[in-house]
């Protein structure tokens, strides 16, 4: 396999790496509002957080030297909000919230 066949898989990782962190930090987050004792801080540190940890991924993959890492790194973060989304779905209907 050549050098440039891994710019690919990398970014793709790193962007589920991503995903997990964006998607699941603000699942975590919406769960808590509720017992924050300031909710908008809750909220606008953990956007915060979640937006640097996203940004800095899409400006590494954007510059690991082609398009398509950057591509795959959007597929990334794209596949696992589908995933999140759904076992979200799929866990509110079982337990009836």
């Amino acid at each position: 396999m050549s050098p440039d066949a891994y710019v690919p898989i990398l970014t793709l990782a790193g962007g589920i790496v991503a995903g997990v962190v964006f998607f699941g930090g603000l699942y975590f987050t919406t769960l808590r509002m509720g017992v924050a004792r300031h909710p908008a801080a809750l909220m606008l540190a953990s956007f915060l957080a979640r937006m640097a940890v996203v940004a800095i991924g899409a400006w590494l993959a954007g510059t690991a030297g082609s398009y398509t890492g950057l591509l795959a790194y959007v597929a990334g973060l794209i596949g696992v909000r589908a995933v999140i989304v759904a076992t979200v779905r799929r866990r509110e209907r079982v337990e009836g919230v």
